[in-house]
């Protein structure tokens, strides 16, 4: 005999549930929400969920920052960003996290894209890129 133990070297999805634990080395996400073995393709969804958040967010805030003002737009999409990260950091199952996640997007691209407008309006015109 080896001396190894034959259960020590099953693949731990194939092993009965709590007979194993996770060393947490993927992240915290993966192992509060479940997402080992059979539901790992869900942790791609957290990236994908950020998208099209991004992608509305970058279209109602240039509307809110034309219409508005850039100190307004940017004000909120940053306090948004806050109340909505704080609730991203204590969702209670995926399904909400991915919709915190979409509104993550909306809320961070909205910032950057009018942070950076906002910011260049302070410089001449000739030193603006």
């Amino acid at each position: 005999s080896s001396g190894i133990n034959a259960e020590w070297t099953k693949d731990p999805c194939e092993l009965h549930e709590g007979h194993w634990s996770w060393d947490n080395k993927d992240g915290f996400m993966i192992s509060y929400f479940g997402l080992e073995c059979d539901r790992s393709y869900a942790t791609l969804a957290a990236s994908l969920f950020f998208i099209p958040g991004a992608v509305a967010g970058l279209m109602v805030f240039g509307f809110v920052s034309d219409r508005f003002g850039r100190r307004v737009a940017t004000a909120t999409a940053l306090i948004s960003s806050l109340i909505v990260g704080i609730g991203q950091a204590v969702a209670s199952n995926f399904e909400l996290f991915l919709v915190l996640r979409t509104l993550n997007g909306f809320c961070c691209i909205g910032f950057q894209a009018n942070y950076v407008t906002f910011r260049n309006e302070y410089f001449p015109s000739s030193a603006r890129p």
